[in-house]
């Protein structure tokens, strides 16, 4: 089940998100791939430590609240968050890496935080089919099982701005 939602944020998670989180309090660190071994730089800001399942970030909270909201109003358990991150990618040539985030069952919710143009997130079947290309739209939040290889479109100019939560 695939579930897309741009109802989920009140104007002050709005604006905190434009003025905080898209502002200049966020610190983003470079990394040289965005999935193992795909050479496709990126910026991140970790949330919620993938390894150790750790809070890393002040605005992790934040972001927790936000995806139990959803959960709540989707009728989705959400027990254990497993990792959170706010990914910025910017042009490049090609599509990314298809992956999945965990191993295991998990579920996703990808955030997007900025208007982008480009920078779609295609979702998967397990065979490798696309199952459903979603466009970026600020505010929107998406949620999908983690089975599902998914991947993103690169944004054609400026910048796309994602939180991504998994949890059980």
């Amino acid at each position: 089940m695939i579930i897309e939602d741009e109802s989920i944020l009140n104007e002050n998670e709005k604006q905190y998100i434009e003025t905080v989180i898209l502002g200049e309090h966020i610190s983003f660190f470079w990394a040289e791939n965005q999935v193992e071994n795909d050479s496709k730089p990126f910026l991140y800001h970790t949330l919620i430590h993938k390894k150790t399942q750790q809070i890393h970030s002040d605005y992790a909270n934040f972001f927790k609240d936000l995806v139990k909201k959803f959960a709540g109003k989707h009728k989705l358990e959400c027990r254990v968050f497993l990792r959170g991150c706010v990914n910025l990618t910017f042009p490049m040539k090609g599509k990314g890496t298809p992956h999945r985030d965990h191993t295991f069952p998990h579920r996703q919710v990808i955030i997007y935080l900025n208007k982008s143009k480009g920078g779609s997130t295609v979702i998967l079947s397990e065979k490798h089919k696309i199952l459903k290309t979603i466009e970026p739209k600020q505010f929107k939040m998406i949620s999908f099982d983690g089975k599902y290889p998914h991947y993103q479109n690169y944004p054609k100019d400026g910048r796309r701005v994602v939180a991504i939560l998994t949890f059980i």
